[in-house]
């Protein structure tokens, strides 16, 4: 069947898979509206990686509190550990400036980010983070391995693990590994 747009203007024509399900819709202007997997929507998207720079940046503060508060305790994670955090925190903090940055900078005429017309610097800076966060990321995972072989605390590490891979994944999806 056909659908009209909320507008009223547009015409919409589902196309179906095998199983009957709407998979697209062709539409009777120059475009087609994709259904998108839950894992790419951008609610989905916004929540790891808020999740993601929250879990580090609260691991960094907490560390600097610690530090200000002498004798308050040993935390679980070792040396190597919250050195290879603060990176992970650092870099996910500079990939969304360079990010906001590549996305700010619109087209006067025609309200659209530069980078969809042409390739800006930027672009490259966001892949050399990336890289450097995936490096990160393999760190962090060897690290929480190797405590768990020698079966010391190792669930922050793990934790730590878990959601730069989910990062990880974010940055494989959209194309900037």
């Amino acid at each position: 069947g056909l659908f009209r747009s909320l507008d009223g203007q547009a015409l919409l024509y589902p196309a179906r898979d095998s199983t009957g399900q709407v998979t697209h819709f062709y539409t009777d202007f120059p475009a087609v509206l994709l259904r998108t997997p839950w894992y790419a929507t951008a609610e989905f998207t916004l929540l790891l990686a808020g999740l993601c720079l929250a879990v580090l940046v609260g691991a960094v503060i907490h560390w600097v509190r610690l530090l200000l508060r002498r004798g308050a305790g040993q935390d679980s994670l070792s040396w190597p550990g919250r050195v290879v955090v603060l990176l992970l925190a650092m870099t996910q903090i500079s990939f969304y400036a360079l990010l906001f940055t590549l996305i700010g900078n619109t087209h006067p005429v025609l309200g659209i980010p530069m980078v969809a017309l042409e390739m800006t610097p930027t672009v490259d800076y966001i892949r050399v983070v990336s890289w450097f966060h995936l490096l990160l990321t393999l760190m962090i995972t060897v690290l929480a391995l190797y405590q768990m072989v020698r079966r010391t605390k190792y669930l922050q590490s793990l934790l730590y693990s878990g959601v730069s891979l989910g990062f990880g994944f974010l940055l494989y999806y959209w194309n900037f590994l």
